[in-house]
């Protein structure tokens, strides 16, 4: 008898040949592993913070964010991954605007004031192949590099004022964020979070100048 043009002549040659292809079915499947190496997923934040903060010598008023921020890594065993950075961008006015992760930790209210429990540092962190990781992150406008010939102001182009803000909100129905995670060794992952702009929304922001409304996939 043959099996894929192999001649089989007794019980134990094909007992062999079954150890031989569950053998090399193992093999094709770790190489096929190794090849994916670590395999991250962002999940879509069930809400995000949106508020205003005073930033600078002036105290100026700028926009900012937080989100609970959660991963899984469906790699298999030892392939690990790390997370070298957090981010979301979004577009105002015709223009897209960028915030780095700046801290960790928790949000909440007492009296309806928003009130944020800072756990550390935003800093990488790992993420163990078939494991979780989840965790609040607050978000911050930083400078960027301005090259010579570029206008100085340009440095600044990714903090929004709070009252500019609320104006490129007005006669919108939808606002729509990007977060973005960067993985060493990976291409980035992302989700986009809808926002629907109710009359309450709106209102919430302009007199208590933050709001936590619900995210929605694109």
């Amino acid at each position: 008898m043959k099996i894929f043009g192999i001649e089989i002549e007794r019980k134990t040659d094909i007992l062999a040949l079954a150890a031989f292809t569950l053998a090399l079915a193992g093999m094709l499947h770790q190489f096929s592993g190794y090849l994916h190496g670590p395999v991250v997923k962002l999940f879509l934040p069930e809400q995000v913070l949106i508020f205003a903060d005073k930033i600078g010598a002036a105290q100026t008023e700028y926009v900012r964010f937080a989100a609970p921020m959660a991963y899984v890594n469906t790699g298999q065993p030892g392939y690990n991954a790390a997370i070298k950075s957090e981010a979301i961008r979004f577009t105002m006015a015709g223009r897209s605007y960028e915030q780095k992760w700046q801290e960790f930790g928790s949000s909440g209210s007492n009296n309806n004031n928003l009130t944020w429990k800072k756990n550390g540092d935003a800093h990488p962190f790992a993420i163990e192949a078939g494991s979780t990781e989840s965790h609040e992150t607050a978000f911050a406008p930083r400078t960027v590099l301005v090259r010579g010939g570029e206008d100085p102001a340009a440095r600044s182009r990714n903090y929004l004022k709070w009252d500019e803000f609320i104006t490129g909100l007005s006669g919108n129905k939808e606002f729509e964020i990007t977060f973005v995670s960067e993985i060493y060794g990976k291409s980035p992952v992302n989700v986009k979070c809808k926002i629907y702009l109710t009359d309450a929304i709106v209102r919430t922001l302009k007199e208590r100048k933050w709001v936590a409304p619900s995210c929605w996939a694109d």
